[in-house]
């Protein structure tokens, strides 16, 4: 912002999300901002649906946000980042104590795939989503790689604590990142990089420059993803490469500070020097 102020540029900042967006909307200090004349910046968090906020953009406003496919005149990526950031990291990429891989997450519709790379099941997929449903499905894979944590939970946030997933994290060699509920960003791409773990993807929006270029590996299929994973461990000296990149791409691309100067640019550019 005061960059922005130094450059002659009066500008309002407003962080919004979607679970606020009718009810803010309907506001009359939002009302007045969108209505008046000076030029302002949207940070639009909390919606992985991809959806364009078309109510908040306009000539003056330049929008900022996570799971869209392709950005358009006033509209422009930004990372899902890292939620309580402010929370300790756990010390270097020399990891230690390492763990080889690590996933703990719901069982959403989108990582069905993934349990079944995992189980080594050779069912047809429609059939194996019934033996989910129906059965009493195992949930704990954590013995398909030596020294790794991968396990699946039924809820949302029903697995580690926060203190705990963090620390994981950090002593983690590589991160496998399935899609959540609606997007193929994740907060856990951007944890894994942060934490210089190897990430293990699927196809994230090409034309995002968060992730053109990155140290992420992206694949087609759950299998493939799992095959990756053991390539890599096969592999010292490229997994050690690849969580050098982690870090290195966390900390000039997707850190508060590399996102904070490419707003600002992406600023003075949209609004003319």
């Amino acid at each position: 912002m005061d960059e922005l102020k130094s450059n002659g540029m009066e500008v309002v900042v407003l962080v919004f999300n979607n679970k606020f967006e009718k009810r803010s909307l309907k506001d009359e200090y939002l009302k007045k901002i969108l209505n008046g004349k000076r030029k302002q910046i949207f940070v639009y968090m909390a919606d992985d649906t991809g959806k364009i906020p078309n109510k908040i953009m306009g000539e003056k406003n330049l929008v900022f946000k996570s799971h869209i496919g392709n950005k358009k005149k006033g509209l422009d990526f930004i990372p899902v980042g890292v939620p309580n950031l402010e929370r300790v990291s756990y010390g270097s990429n020399g990891k230690s104590e390492y763990i080889n891989v690590f996933f703990s997450g719901n069982m959403n519709s989108n990582r069905r795939n993934l349990h079944r790379a995992l189980s080594g099941s050779v069912l047809p997929k429609e059939v194996y989503k019934k033996t989910l449903e129906w059965g009493s499905p195992s949930m704990d894979f954590s013995d398909q790689f030596s020294d790794s944590i991968i396990r699946f939970t039924q809820e949302w946030a029903g697995g580690m604590g926060a203190d705990e997933y963090q620390e994981t994290m950090w002593r983690s060699k590589i991160a496998l990142c399935p899609a959540g509920f609606r997007s193929s960003e994740t907060f856990r791409h951007c944890e894994a990089l942060r934490a210089g773990c190897a990430v293990i993807s699927e196809r994230l929006p090409p034309s995002n420059p968060f992730y053109q270029t990155s140290a992420i590996i992206q694949v087609d299929s759950a299998r493939e993803m799992v095959d990756k994973a053991r390539e890599l461990l096969s592999n010292e000296g490229r997994l050690e490469h690849l969580m050098q990149l982690s870090r290195r791409w966390w900390e000039r691309k997707c850190s508060p500070e590399a996102v904070a100067e490419y707003v600002y640019e992406k600023a003075i550019s949209y609004y003319g020097d």
